[in-house]
C-alpha cells in the first residue's frame, strides 16, 4: 500500500532518479536538512512492502506573495499575503506516468487546506520548471499569476479546498 510521510533519516534518497538532477541533489542533500530545520517540509511516497524506498516526493513552505500592482487577481488584497508554495514535486523514473504526480499533488492540497484552517493563506503557489510542468498542474485549476510569467502558477484557496474536499469524498 502507498503511503505518504514526512521525510526521515531512513528513507533512502541517495537512490532517487526523477530524471532532473537539481530535484535528485535536493532530496539526497537539503530536504531532510530542511525539514529537521523547520524551514519546509518534504513528505515522500513509499510503498509499506519497501519503506526506506522514496517513490515520489514534494516540498512545502510558507511564503509572502507580493501583489502585484495593478493585478486583477490580488486587487482586493493587501500588498503582501500569506500563501503556501509547493517548492517541489517529482517522481521517481521507474514510476513515472503512474498517476503518483497526482497523487502527491492532491496530498499537498489536502495539507494546504489544513493549514488554511489554522491561519488564513490565499491559496498555494508552484513555480513550474517548464510548459510540461505548467501542462501538469493547470488541469487542477492551477493559472498564471499573471500574464507576464506565465510558469508561475496559482490555485486560489477556494479551489484548494475543492481538491481536498474531493479527495475526502
Amino acid at each position: 500500500m502507498l503511503d505518504i510521510v514526512e521525510i526521515s533519516k531512513p528513507h533512502n534518497r541517495k537512490n532517487f532518479d526523477c530524471g532532473q538532477s537539481d530535484l535528485n541533489r535536493f532530496l539526497a542533500q537539503t530536504a531532510r536538512q530542511q525539514s529537521s530545520s523547520l524551514i519546509a517540509r518534504t513528505y515522500v511516497l513509499v510503498d509499506d512492502a519497501e519503506p526506506e524506498k522514496v517513490l515520489g516526493f514534494y516540498t512545502l513552505t510558507f511564503f509572502p506573495v507580493d501583489a502585484p500592482e495593478g493585478s486583477p487577481l490580488f486587487q482586493k488584497y493587501a500588498r503582501q499575503l500569506p500563501a503556501l508554495k509547493l517548492a517541489r514535486l517529482a517522481i521517481d523514473q521507474s514510476q513515472q506516468g503512474q498517476g503518483l504526480g497526482s497523487m502527491l499533488l492532491i496530498d499537498a492540497c489536502c495539507r494546504a487546506a489544513r493549514a488554511f484552517e489554522a491561519a488564513p493563506i490565499i491559496g498555494l503557489f508552484v513555480d513550474a520548471k517548464d510548459n510540461r510542468a505548467k501542462d501538469f498542474y493547470q488541469p487542477y485549476g492551477f493559472n498564471p499569476v499573471n500574464p507576464d510569467e506565465l510558469l508561475h502558477l496559482w490555485l486560489p484557496i477556494g479551489t484548494v479546498q475543492q481538491v481536498a474536499e474531493a479527495a475526502d469524498g
